[in-house]
């Protein structure tokens, strides 16, 4: 029987499994050691930009710097301290970068935010009122001239 016998292949049963594991560190502290910062964008040796995540031990213990790809993939980077990175041709990007990714994302949130917004009972005047057909008379200038 093709794909273990099973109805969808060779998928592992879903319910409770193994843990994940810990948790990302996030904090400076725990970031120090790498050299990096959280958010930070860096340039990998095959030019590729991730974004710093945080800091996980690995299957050793070892503290590992994870990354977040464009495509939303996340992965630990092998180096383990600043001259490593350095090394095998790691950089931070230029902090015009960072500036241009902040502003993207605050305009994100102030989009979201104003969409959220009830706009007609924070400024109701805006709605033109709840009759629509005094409104119309009030701005055609025909109707006017019938009332006269």
């Amino acid at each position: 029987v093709v794909g273990g016998g099973r109805a969808g292949g060779n998928m592992p049963k879903k319910g409770k499994g193994k843990s994940k594991g810990p948790s990302i560190l996030v904090d400076d502290m725990s970031l120090k050691p790498f050299g990096f910062k959280m958010s930070d964008i860096l340039l990998t040796p095959l030019g590729v930009e991730v974004t710093v995540i945080g800091v996980k031990p690995d299957g050793t213990g070892q503290p590992k710097l994870w990354a977040e790809f464009q495509s939303g993939f996340q992965a630990p980077l092998e180096p383990t301290n600043p001259q490593e990175f350095a090394d095998q041709g790691y950089k931070r990007v230029h902090e015009g970068r960072h500036i241009m990714r902040n502003k993207a994302l605050d305009e994100d949130k102030k989009k979201e935010l104003l969409d959220d917004v009830d706009w007609a009972a924070v400024m109701p005047w805006l709605s033109g009122g709840n009759n629509e057909e005094e409104g119309e008379k009030k701005d055609d200038p025909k109707a006017a001239k019938k009332k006269k």
